[in-house]
Formats: structure tokens, sequence, C-alpha cells
């Protein structure tokens, strides 16, 4: 992506949700903490970390003041937060879909 002029981002909140998920014990399908960080890593040395500023923070608090959304959908409506405070406009995911498509204001 990069060679083409395309960066790949990330915010804090993936990397977040990919730890609690990664490094639960082996027993429960987990990767461990060891590899869940180099895997971390990997993903950090790829991309552009996304601050997690005010600006997110106010676009997530207008989101929800204007699409019904409650519980884990939250977390979803924060990425698409995140993208829209840095003029990101392209998802790549290999998550459900997100459902909502007018997840913009």
């Amino acid at each position: 992506m990069a060679g083409r002029g395309h960066h790949a981002y990330i915010s804090g909140q993936v990397l977040r949700e990919y730890l609690s998920v990664a490094t639960r014990p082996l027993e429960r399908n987990g990767l461990g903490r060891a590899d869940a960080m180099t895997n971390v890593r990997a993903f950090r040395a790829r991309t552009r970390l996304l601050d997690e500023s005010l600006k997110v923070a106010d676009q997530l608090f207008a989101l929800l003041d204007a699409i019904d959304c409650a519980g884990r959908q939250v977390h979803d409506a924060n990425i698409v937060s995140t993208m829209l405070a840095h003029g990101i406009t392209t998802l790549v995911t290999l998550k459900r879909p997100i459902s909502r498509a007018s997840m913009s204001t």
C-alpha cells in the first residue's frame, strides 16, 4: 500500500482490543503475551498510529447524539470517530462489517 502513495493507519483502540483478546491464556484461545506483543510491534511498524485527541472524543459524542448506538457498538463508533477526526475515508477490516453505514456527521 505505502509504495503507491497510500498509508495504513491504526488507532490505539484497535491495538488495545487486539491485546485484550490475544493475551488471553492459550487454553482460552489466546496467543500468550509474548506473541501478542510481537504482533502489536509488527502492526506498529507497518502502520501510522492515529492520535486519540479531544477532537476524536468530540466527534464520538456528536456521532452518538446523531445515531442510535449503544453497548459494544460504541467501540465501533469510536473507530469511525477516529477516522472522521483524521480525515480517513476507508476502513479495512476482517471483522464483521460495521452495520451503520451512516456513521458520519
